[in-house]
């Protein structure tokens, strides 16, 4: 808008001058009176356009920095409020530290009291675990084998599909190869 306003009042203003120019040499007293007058309301008018260019341009000035100010001050107010929740998140930090020392320092005695008494009963759980896992061990090995033998026979039916088709494929192209031979020496 305000570069379309600069626009209007520089070509007004260069017009004003050629005709000013122009048609002073020629023209009568009254020509040049009534010539003189319709200028000077052209130039009037340009006075009201630069002032409203003017009203314009430090509206938008004055807007801006208003913006300007808006935008530090939310600025400022998400650095405070982010200090904040930092700040919070500090303490509680602490105290999740001091606890968690407690809490070590808790389980460290617990442990002195019931690792004695239940070390028979460890020894026990560890032999059955250990006898499960050799029994589960035996039957995935057995599964193992058993898809190993699938996938190694579902292998070799698709090598043999393969190479049919491939064996199909290049009778196929010998049989259009000879075709095309016998067409290209025909014609």
């Amino acid at each position: 808008m305000l570069v379309a306003d600069a626009v209007l009042l520089l070509r007004d203003d260069l017009a004003g001058e050629g005709v000013h120019e122009v048609l002073g040499a020629g023209l009568t007293r009254l020509e040049l009176a009534e010539t003189i007058s319709l200028l000077l309301v052209k130039h009037l008018s340009i006075f009201n356009l630069s002032h409203d260019v003017g009203a314009d341009l430090s509206l938008t000035i004055i807007v801006r920095l208003s913006f300007v100010g808006l935008v530090l001050s939310e600025h400022l107010l998400e650095i405070l409020l982010l200090l904040t929740a930092l700040l919070l998140l500090q303490r509680t930090l602490h105290l999740h530290f001091i606890l968690k020392a407690i809490d070590e320092v808790n389980f460290s005695l617990e442990d002195l009291l019931i690792f004695p008494s239940l070390a028979l009963l460890l020894v026990v759980e560890l032999a059955v675990t250990a006898l499960l896992l050799l029994h589960d061990l035996l039957a995935m090995l057995s599964h193992f084998l058993l898809f190993t033998l699938t996938e190694e026979h579902d292998v070799l039916r698709l090598e043999c599909f393969i190479g049919t088709a491939f064996f199909e494929l290049a009778s196929s192209t010998l049989l259009l190869l000879l075709e095309l031979l016998i067409k290209l020496t025909a014609n």
